[in-house]
């Protein structure tokens, strides 16, 4: 028996993890900003108010997390084959949408939102949506075998799509 196979063995005794989001409330987000720190890209998902004919309003953030570049590059991957798979099955997503303009005003709900340190993301959904599940405390290694989801994002396909253009750009 070669290494190859004892570790293909091993890989298959060990069953994926189940992701626990019994107390988590989903917020849906048409609008997405990117910030970089040293270490770390932070996005900020929340809603662009209706417009109106007087003024201009600022887009309200409802969820910020924060995750390391290799988690990042994990996120963009999955993003990418969301989309792909979205396209190939259903059609062209069209333009981006929501993505904040450099000069986009945006303010925080009515308490101060501290980031969520992530270190995994997962993307599901339907034809319709893409759900992103943040965690904060997986690791890699060991027997895990629940991993407690802390945010969930929902958002369209359209802002999906430039979100994954913005963190593309940006690392």
């Amino acid at each position: 028996m070669g290494f190859f196979n004892w570790l293909s063995e091993r890989m298959c005794l060990v069953p994926p993890p189940v992701f626990d989001d019994s107390s988590v409330s989903p917020v849906y987000a048409d609008f997405v900003h990117l910030g970089l720190t040293s270490d770390s890209l932070v996005i900020n998902f929340g809603l662009l108010p209706h417009t109106f004919p007087w003024g201009r309003h600022p887009a309200i953030v409802l969820r910020r997390v924060a995750m390391d570049f290799r988690t990042a590059r994990k996120l963009l991957a999955a993003l990418k084959m969301t989309i792909q798979e979205h396209e190939r099955i259903l059609g062209s997503i069209g333009s981006p949408a929501g993505c904040a303009a450099e000069t986009q005003e945006f303010t925080s709900s009515a308490e101060p939102i501290h980031p969520t340190r992530v270190n995994l993301a997962r993307v599901t959904g339907t034809p319709d949506e893409v759900v992103f599940d943040f965690v904060c405390d997986w690791k890699p290694f060991g027997n895990v075998k629940v991993v407690h989801v802390s945010d969930r994002v929902v958002t369209s396909f359209r802002t999906t799509k430039g979100l994954f253009e913005r963190i593309a750009s940006t690392i």
